[in-house]
């Protein structure tokens, strides 16, 4: 992977040097997705990088090698739950979580099927990096996780889909604050409504 900035995030491989003046992501790529290169991860970070405020907590659905979840963690994030369903990521995730230094930090991978585990807490922030055939399987979990008032990051989705991927799977609990294109992706930042 090659080296890359997001807002206040810097990506880039072990052998790479970091930088001093922003906050340092290191990844080993593996197989699990995400190297920080692709469209939708930068438009990811570049929306955490904004929105996301200290102490807040945070959902990271489809976490793969970690990166969005670590970027959390670093910008002040007080709990972070990473979830991905492809066992596979397993030690990539924690071998990227100590390359980082964030062993300590409040962040818990669980794998598995986000519609089938029972999570005791409601969070501020979902961040979610997935495909649209993904993103339909857990789309009802986003509301039910998510505090009344919340924020949610959606990427992973081509722009020219973005107002039918809204109406498909979002706009019976949230409403759209902003969107951004990188290349042909999109990403969109979404409220839920206030029940």
């Amino acid at each position: 992977i090659r080296p890359v900035q997001a807002g206040r995030f810097f990506v880039h491989p072990p052998d790479e040097p970091g930088r001093s003046d922003l906050t340092d992501i290191t990844i080993i790529p593996a197989n699990a997705f995400g190297t920080g290169g692709h469209a939708t991860t930068v438009l990811s970070l570049l929306m955490l990088d904004r929105y996301l405020k200290p102490g807040m907590t945070l959902m990271d659905i489809g976490c793969g090698s970690g990166i969005l979840s670590f970027a959390a963690s670093k910008a002040g994030a007080s709990l972070v739950y990473a979830i991905d369903n492809d066992e596979d990521i397993f030690n990539n995730f924690n071998e990227n979580l100590q390359l980082n230094h964030l062993e300590n930090a409040n962040i818990q991978l669980f794998l598995g099927n986000l519609p089938h585990m029972l999570i005791p807490v409601q969070f501020d922030m979902i961040v979610a990096n997935i495909l649209p055939q993904n993103m339909v399987v857990v789309h009802e979990e986003t509301a039910r996780y998510l505090k009344d008032d919340g924020i949610l990051i959606y990427s992973g989705f081509l722009f020219q889909d973005l107002e039918q991927t809204f109406q498909d799977l979002f706009s019976e609990w949230f409403e759209i604050i902003s969107t951004d294109q990188m290349e042909e992706w999109g990403a969109m930042l979404l409220r839920k409504k206030v029940c």
